[in-house]
């Protein structure tokens, strides 16, 4: 059917162990919507955005046929939603009722612009301390080997560039700490205690998803959708925000809601490398 076809032509394009790629990801899967994943290192992926007809420089960015290239996480999660093809538990990822709505997309914002900002600090500046083909293999996952040896040459000036645009440093990632247990206490105070499944109303929203997907790469669940086994974090951070009510909350949303990495492989076509 033409509707199954469109779905066959949805394409999303990142970095794989982006934490912002794995929100978008993790809404696509949920939705049981066909769909490829095209792999880019950072700073590499400008070349893929350009080549996709892009002119935005984040990512995820999805490529629709009716709509053409979905440049934000959270403008995904919303398509996704609202896709023919989806899946219940999709489609309601975004209240009716307006209040609730409300809320939804007020903690969305609160973790998109915050939250993912602090967590992936803390995991730079930790990967960047590790040797040069540890930080390779997780940055260059689901790449091609031009892809991965470009970014290899280009690796050391890529390193100093990522350090100064996203302010990736010792007691910047000590700053990030205390704000990410700051929202932390934020959201174990809206689940009242555990009285509380899900942040708003009694389904999965959009507010979980974002939650957990950002606070993954802190919290390391297995069944985040990349590899996260390059990611060595000290106690005090990974046993200390994993103990956090809403640590806990998180990694209960990943063994709950998120298809592990191998079935959402075999479930969908074209994971992995671009045929470009």
């Amino acid at each position: 059917t033409k509707s199954f076809m469109m779905a066959r032509d949805l394409r999303l394009i990142g970095i794989r162990g982006s934490h912002y790629v794995e929100r978008a990801r993790w809404a696509l899967d949920l939705s049981g919507v066909p769909f490829e994943e095209t792999c880019w290192p950072p700073i590499l992926h400008y070349v893929g955005l350009v080549m996709a007809g892009n002119s935005k420089k984040t990512v995820p960015a999805l490529r629709t046929p009716e709509r053409g290239m979905i440049s934000d996480s959270a403008d995904i999660l919303k398509y996704v939603s609202s896709h023919p093809n989806s899946s219940p538990e999709a489609k309601q990822l975004y209240p009716e009722d307006p209040a609730l709505r409300k809320q939804v997309d007020e903690l969305e914002d609160l973790f998109a612009s915050k939250l993912g900002v602090y967590t992936r600090v803390i995991v730079y500046q930790h990967l960047f301390q590790r040797n040069a083909s540890v930080v390779l293999h997780a940055l260059c996952q689901g790449c091609s080997s031009w892809k991965y040896y470009t970014f290899a040459v280009m690796y050391p000036l890529a390193k100093v560039m990522m350090k100064a645009s996203m302010r990736i440093n010792a007691a910047s990632a000590e700053v990030c700490l205390k704000k990410t247990k700051d929202i932390f206490e934020q959201v174990g105070q809206c689940l009242e205690g555990g009285r509380r499944r899900y942040l708003v109303g009694d389904s999965l929203t959009a507010a979980d998803i974002t939650f957990a997907s950002l606070a993954a790469i802190v919290l390391l669940p297995e069944q985040y959708g990349a590899d996260l086994t390059d990611i060595v974090l000290p106690p005090e951070v990974l046993d200390t925000l994993r103990a956090m009510p809403a640590g806990q909350y998180a990694l209960e949303l990943y063994r709950k809601h998120r298809t592990p990495p191998e079935a959402a492989q075999q479930s969908r076509p074209g994971r992995g490398n671009s045929p470009n």
